[in-house]
Protein backbone atom coordinates (compact mmCIF):
# COMPACT_ATOMS: atom_id res chain seq x y z
CA UNK A 1 0.00 0.00 0.00
CA UNK A 2 1.58 3.38 -1.09
CA UNK A 3 1.53 6.68 0.91
CA UNK A 4 -0.58 8.04 -2.03
CA UNK A 5 -3.33 4.77 -2.04
CA UNK A 6 -3.79 6.22 1.79
CA UNK A 7 -4.32 9.50 1.06
CA UNK A 8 -7.01 8.71 -1.25
CA UNK A 9 -8.80 6.41 1.25
CA UNK A 10 -8.21 9.84 3.50
CA UNK A 11 -10.47 11.87 1.83
CA UNK A 12 -12.79 9.59 0.29
CA UNK A 13 -14.93 9.53 3.76
CA UNK A 14 -14.65 12.23 6.14
CA UNK A 15 -15.63 10.12 9.08
CA UNK A 16 -12.87 7.84 8.39
CA UNK A 17 -10.19 10.27 7.87
CA UNK A 18 -10.90 11.91 11.62
CA UNK A 19 -10.80 8.47 12.79
CA UNK A 20 -7.58 7.73 10.71
CA UNK A 21 -5.88 11.03 11.93
CA UNK A 22 -6.99 10.86 15.49
CA UNK A 23 -5.16 6.86 15.18
CA UNK A 24 -1.93 8.45 13.61
CA UNK A 25 -1.77 11.32 16.10
CA UNK A 26 -2.13 8.64 18.92
CA UNK A 27 0.17 6.53 17.71
CA UNK A 28 3.11 8.85 17.13
CA UNK A 29 2.32 10.64 21.00
CA UNK A 30 2.67 7.70 22.39
CA UNK A 31 5.18 5.21 20.83
CA UNK A 32 8.51 4.68 23.09
CA UNK A 33 10.44 5.46 19.89
CA UNK A 34 9.19 8.85 19.59
CA UNK A 35 10.49 9.07 23.12
CA UNK A 36 13.27 8.30 22.31
CA UNK A 37 14.26 9.80 19.59
CA UNK A 38 13.17 13.29 20.69
CA UNK A 39 15.88 12.04 23.81
CA UNK A 40 18.40 11.67 21.54
CA UNK A 41 17.76 14.80 19.36
CA UNK A 42 17.89 16.93 22.59
CA UNK A 43 21.18 15.34 23.86
CA UNK A 44 22.88 15.81 20.20
CA UNK A 45 21.35 19.56 21.05
CA UNK A 46 23.12 20.28 24.14
CA UNK A 47 26.09 18.32 22.61
CA UNK A 48 26.62 20.74 19.95
CA UNK A 49 26.12 23.62 22.32
CA UNK A 50 28.98 22.22 24.51
CA UNK A 51 30.96 21.87 21.29
CA UNK A 52 30.56 25.16 20.27
CA UNK A 53 31.14 26.66 23.75
CA UNK A 54 34.85 26.28 22.68
CA UNK A 55 34.86 29.55 20.03
CA UNK A 56 34.25 31.91 23.11
CA UNK A 57 36.28 33.19 25.73
CA UNK A 58 36.11 31.52 29.20
CA UNK A 59 35.95 33.63 31.95
CA UNK A 60 36.05 32.92 35.67
CA UNK A 61 35.92 34.73 38.73
CA UNK A 62 37.36 34.47 42.09
CA UNK A 63 36.95 35.54 45.44
CA UNK A 64 37.76 35.33 48.98
CA UNK A 65 36.81 37.15 52.09
CA UNK A 66 38.07 36.82 55.74
CA UNK A 67 39.21 37.91 58.60
CA UNK A 68 43.33 38.13 59.22
CA UNK A 69 44.99 37.84 62.49
CA UNK A 70 48.61 38.62 62.86
CA UNK A 71 50.81 38.46 65.71
CA UNK A 72 54.80 39.11 64.71
CA UNK A 73 57.31 41.73 65.60
CA UNK A 74 55.84 44.20 63.14
CA UNK A 75 52.37 44.32 64.87
CA UNK A 76 53.38 43.98 68.00
CA UNK A 77 55.72 46.93 68.02
CA UNK A 78 53.32 48.85 66.11
CA UNK A 79 49.92 47.96 68.02
CA UNK A 80 51.52 45.95 71.57
CA UNK A 81 50.00 43.08 70.40
CA UNK A 82 47.84 40.98 67.92
CA UNK A 83 46.51 43.20 64.68
CA UNK A 84 42.93 41.97 63.35
CA UNK A 85 41.75 43.19 59.90
CA UNK A 86 39.38 42.37 56.85
CA UNK A 87 40.56 40.65 53.90
CA UNK A 88 39.06 41.00 50.52
CA UNK A 89 39.73 39.74 47.50
CA UNK A 90 38.34 39.13 44.06
CA UNK A 91 39.78 38.62 40.36
CA UNK A 92 38.03 38.11 36.91
CA UNK A 93 40.26 36.14 34.45
CA UNK A 94 39.27 36.03 30.74
CA UNK A 95 40.92 33.54 28.85
CA UNK A 96 40.64 33.38 24.88
CA UNK A 97 42.81 30.52 22.61
CA UNK A 98 43.77 31.90 19.49
CA UNK A 99 44.40 28.94 17.59
CA UNK A 100 44.09 25.30 19.45
CA UNK A 101 44.45 23.14 15.68
CA UNK A 102 41.33 23.32 14.58
CA UNK A 103 40.01 20.85 17.27
CA UNK A 104 36.91 23.17 18.30
CA UNK A 105 36.06 23.81 14.66
CA UNK A 106 36.37 19.69 13.68
CA UNK A 107 34.45 18.67 17.14
CA UNK A 108 31.81 21.30 16.51
CA UNK A 109 30.78 20.58 12.92
CA UNK A 110 31.02 16.63 14.32
CA UNK A 111 28.34 17.64 17.34
CA UNK A 112 25.89 19.70 14.29
CA UNK A 113 26.10 16.75 12.08
CA UNK A 114 25.15 14.46 15.18
CA UNK A 115 22.24 16.46 15.79
CA UNK A 116 20.99 16.65 12.34
CA UNK A 117 21.57 12.79 12.02
CA UNK A 118 19.47 12.71 15.19
CA UNK A 119 16.69 14.84 14.14
CA UNK A 120 16.65 13.00 10.54
CA UNK A 121 16.30 9.77 12.42
CA UNK A 122 13.30 11.28 14.69
CA UNK A 123 11.48 12.70 11.32
CA UNK A 124 11.95 9.32 9.73
CA UNK A 125 10.82 7.61 12.79
CA UNK A 126 7.62 9.31 12.96
CA UNK A 127 6.92 9.06 9.71
CA UNK A 128 7.24 5.48 9.65
CA UNK A 129 5.21 4.90 12.91
CA UNK A 130 2.40 6.88 10.91
CA UNK A 131 2.52 5.21 7.96
CA UNK A 132 2.13 1.83 10.34
CA UNK A 133 -0.87 3.28 12.06
CA UNK A 134 -2.26 4.41 8.91
CA UNK A 135 -2.36 1.05 7.84
CA UNK A 136 -3.15 -0.45 10.45
CA UNK A 137 -6.34 1.56 10.80
CA UNK A 138 -7.17 1.32 7.00
CA UNK A 139 -6.94 -2.50 7.80
CA UNK A 140 -9.13 -2.25 10.54
CA UNK A 141 -11.84 -0.13 8.35
CA UNK A 142 -11.70 -2.43 5.78
CA UNK A 143 -12.18 -5.54 7.70
CA UNK A 144 -15.31 -4.07 9.63
CA UNK A 145 -16.61 -3.17 6.28
CA UNK A 146 -16.31 -6.53 5.14
CA UNK A 147 -17.48 -8.32 8.05
CA UNK A 148 -21.17 -6.28 7.41
CA UNK A 149 -20.86 -7.42 4.09
CA UNK A 150 -20.58 -10.81 5.31
CA UNK A 151 -23.41 -10.72 7.83
CA UNK A 152 -25.74 -8.63 4.82
CA UNK A 153 -24.69 -12.23 2.68
CA UNK A 154 -25.39 -14.49 5.68
CA UNK A 155 -28.85 -13.32 6.16
CA UNK A 156 -29.25 -13.57 2.61
CA UNK A 157 -28.61 -16.76 2.33
CA UNK A 158 -30.79 -17.61 5.38
CA UNK A 159 -33.39 -16.51 4.31
CA UNK A 160 -32.91 -18.20 0.66
CA UNK A 161 -32.40 -21.05 2.67
CA UNK A 162 -35.78 -20.66 4.57
CA UNK A 163 -37.80 -19.52 1.28
CA UNK A 164 -36.59 -23.09 -0.66
CA UNK A 165 -37.21 -25.29 2.57
CA UNK A 166 -41.15 -23.39 2.46
CA UNK A 167 -40.88 -24.27 -1.38
CA UNK A 168 -40.05 -27.52 -0.63
CA UNK A 169 -42.74 -28.55 2.36
CA UNK A 170 -44.87 -26.75 -0.09
CA UNK A 171 -44.00 -29.07 -2.94
CA UNK A 172 -42.50 -26.53 -5.49
CA UNK A 173 -38.45 -26.72 -4.68
CA UNK A 174 -36.61 -30.00 -4.60
CA UNK A 175 -34.26 -31.42 -1.94
CA UNK A 176 -31.17 -30.87 -3.68
CA UNK A 177 -31.87 -27.09 -3.83
CA UNK A 178 -32.13 -27.24 0.01
CA UNK A 179 -28.55 -28.92 0.42
CA UNK A 180 -27.19 -26.58 -1.93
CA UNK A 181 -28.78 -23.73 -0.29
CA UNK A 182 -27.19 -25.55 3.07
CA UNK A 183 -23.84 -25.77 1.44
CA UNK A 184 -23.38 -21.98 0.85
CA UNK A 185 -25.09 -21.40 4.38
CA UNK A 186 -22.16 -23.33 6.27
CA UNK A 187 -19.33 -21.72 3.85
CA UNK A 188 -21.11 -18.36 4.97
CA UNK A 189 -20.96 -18.95 8.44
CA UNK A 190 -17.45 -20.47 8.07
CA UNK A 191 -16.32 -17.30 6.53
CA UNK A 192 -18.03 -15.13 9.41
CA UNK A 193 -16.23 -16.79 12.22
CA UNK A 194 -12.74 -17.30 10.33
Amino acid sequence: VSVVTILLAMQTSAAIAANLQESVRQAVASHPQIAAGKAASAAADSTFDEQRAGFFPTISVNARTGHVDANDDTTRGFTGGNATSWLGEGGVTVTQPLFAGFSVLNSTKAAEERREAAEFDLGGTAEDIALRAARAHLNLMRTRELLAHATEYRTSIEKRRDSIALMLTEGAGSESELLQAEDVLMVARATNLG
